[in-house]
């Protein structure tokens, strides 16, 4: 995800992500987040409360740049999907729970996307 100057969305959507984290079993999630140079916050924001978040700070990058460069940022580690995200989205209770169940019901779904 790419972030700039709303913090507020930030620390939703992680605190969103980490609370459906703690209740699946079968995916590993990794949140990568690249900051275009906030100045409200969002860099302590993420590096107190969020440590095992993978960020970095790229000054001037806006959201189609930065959600390139965070993707770019997770490609090395040849992870099965990558999910893109807006720190404004909201999630349902239940979307990392159902994307579990969909791909273990369809276990060779990553060959047919």
């Amino acid at each position: 995800m790419t972030v700039f100057n709303r913090k507020i969305e930030t620390q939703n959507i992680l605190e969103s992500i980490f609370d459906q984290k703690s209740k699946i079993k079968n995916i590993d999630i990794s949140i990568f987040v690249i900051d275009g140079g906030s100045s409200d916050g969002t860099y302590e924001l993420i590096s107190n409360s969020f440590p095992e978040v993978v960020f970095e700070v790229r000054e001037g990058l806006y959201w189609n740049s930065g959600m390139r460069a965070a993707w770019l940022l997770a490609l090395p580690q040849e992870f099965d999907f990558y999910l893109l995200l807006n720190n404004d989205v909201e999630l349902f209770n239940s979307t990392f729970s159902n994307l579990e169940k969909v791909l273990f019901k369809n276990p060779d779904i990553h060959k047919q996307i």
